[in-house]
């Protein structure tokens, strides 16, 4: 090995490191990818993709399955556009459940989803609302007053 090569090996171990101790990044790198051996034992029960998926990834994908659940179940014709409660308002119902982003929520779920700032929240046909009783409900929604109806339901009922 030549100094150059030496010196360019040096200096990109020294950038990774440097790197990798940045508290974002450390933390990151601590959550997600040096807890595998503390989780090994309780996933080697777990042996299908799905059992692990929902032990790893939690409340906010348990969360976006039941909803995808329920959709599907119903055979809508057009394609589905669900609008996402924002955390505040979900919390002001004693459920600590973050929705994803939409992104993520169709990575889940392979539906689309909007939320309350979106652009586009105005597409929405679909909305997760809480009824009396403190039940998550999914509603249809018909039209774009609908839409802001429920936008002002989730502004008045958030958790102050």
């Amino acid at each position: 090995m030549n100094p150059r090569q030496l010196l360019l090996l040096l200096l990109s171990l020294f950038s990774v490191l440097i790197f990798f101790n940045m508290p974002g990044n450390k933390t990151w790198l601590n959550d997600r990818v040096l807890n595998f051996t503390d989780k090994i034992h309780d996933e080697m029960d777990m042996m299908s993709l799905e059992e692990r998926r929902v032990y790893r990834l939690g409340a906010p994908y348990n969360a976006s399955l039941a909803v995808q659940k329920m959709i599907k179940s119903w055979n809508m014709k057009e394609e589905p556009i669900v609008l996402l409660p924002p955390k505040d308002y979900v919390k002001r119902f004693g459920i600590d459940v973050t929705f994803p982003e939409p992104i993520v929520f169709y990575y889940y779920t392979g539906l689309k989803s909007v939320q309350p700032i979106s652009t586009d929240v105005l597409k929405a046909n679909l909305a997760l609302v809480f009824d009396s009783r403190g039940t998550l409900n999914i509603a249809r929604v018909k039209n774009q007053e609908g839409i802001k109806e429920i936008l002002q339901l989730y502004k008045t009922n958030s958790a102050q």
